[in-house]
């Protein structure tokens, strides 16, 4: 099982690979420690991962599943050290998602093509703890 706490519902393709979203109310409280208003410090960096890792182990099904369950981040990079850091130290296996950006093409009923870009998930990036 892979715990999705990035600000982002996982794609089709992700929770076929296993990813979960929180809850839905925990939702609220997840994008709220994800988001900055102002540049923090870094107390407030590893204030924020802590509570992050919180809301992972209140979602976390310990010893239901057949693997220990690990987490799916992202977001502002100058957090990222900080939750890696933060889920590692506990054994927690870290994963970011890995995607390609696609260019997908599509006519229009008045003949005209419009081109936009999609994301496909292609797998992820996987940080062990050592």
């Amino acid at each position: 099982m892979i715990i999705n706490l990035t600000q982002h519902p996982a794609t089709q393709e992700q929770k076929e690979a296993g990813v979960r979203d929180v809850a839905p109310e925990l939702r609220e409280r997840l994008h709220q420690l994800l988001t900055f208003e102002e540049a923090p410090n870094v107390h407030e960096l590893r204030g924020r991962a802590a509570q992050l890792f919180r809301i992972f182990e209140d979602e976390a099904d310990w010893g239901k599943e057949q693997f220990w369950p690990c987490a799916m981040i992202g977001g502002a990079p100058y957090l990222m050290s900080h939750l890696e850091e933060c889920f590692l130290s506990e054994s927690i296996t870290v994963v970011y998602a890995f995607s390609q950006r696609k260019s997908v093409e599509e006519q229009q009923a008045d003949g005209s093509i419009v081109k936009r870009t999609v994301f496909v998930h292609e797998g992820f990036v996987v940080i062990e703890p050592q």
